[in-house]
């Protein structure tokens, strides 16, 4: 499908202070807000904001560290990054694999039924869902045994470290 390779300056792996300052620390268990969502999608992307001058058209994310990587998301047609969202709050897991199949152009793939128990036709990131599943960047959530449980929990806020994965697997499919 392409050749982009996952940055090593992503900032996939360490925490930043609220100027965007690298702290060292991991913290995979911390939730992801848009705004350091879009800054880990669109550098492991090859999306740099080198060439970004001005503000966001998002108030939320102006005079932020994000300001540029959310100006960014605006520019490359992010759909999720208009001047309403508060670009501070937690992403969900539904939202981010939204965001990663638009910032790496993987094409929507068509699925008759949902597995999920979660995930109807009337969830707006329906096909989204259905399309990581079928390219392998998700699989679901599985019990303590390993089993799958038949949810994905797409609503629910996303954490650093699940993020991470899901990007380095959207990221090795477009490298095939």
């Amino acid at each position: 499908m392409g050749g982009r390779h996952l940055r090593a300056d992503s900032g996939q792996s360490h925490t930043s202070t609220k100027d965007g300052v690298l702290t060292g620390k991991m913290q995979p268990e911390r939730l992801v807000s848009f705004e350091e969502m879009a800054k880990m999608i669109l550098l492991s992307a090859g999306r740099t904001i080198d060439s970004v001058s001005g503000d966001a058209a998002n108030a939320s994310a102006q005079k932020s560290w994000s300001n540029k990587y959310v100006n960014l998301a605006e520019d490359t047609n992010l759909s999720l990054y208009t001047k309403n969202l508060i670009v501070t709050s937690a992403a969900s897991r539904a939202a981010a694999i939204h965001t990663i199949l638009e910032a790496l152009n993987i094409p929507r793939q068509s699925a008759a039924t949902s597995p999920f128990k979660d995930v109807d036709a009337s969830n707006p990131f329906y096909q989204d869902i259905l399309t990581a599943v079928q390219y392998g960047i998700i699989t679901g959530d599985v019990d303590a045994a390993g089993k799958p449980t038949g949810k994905v929990r797409p609503a629910d806020p996303l954490k650093r470290a699940e993020l991470a994965t899901i990007i380095l697997r959207a990221v090795k499919l477009k490298c095939q």
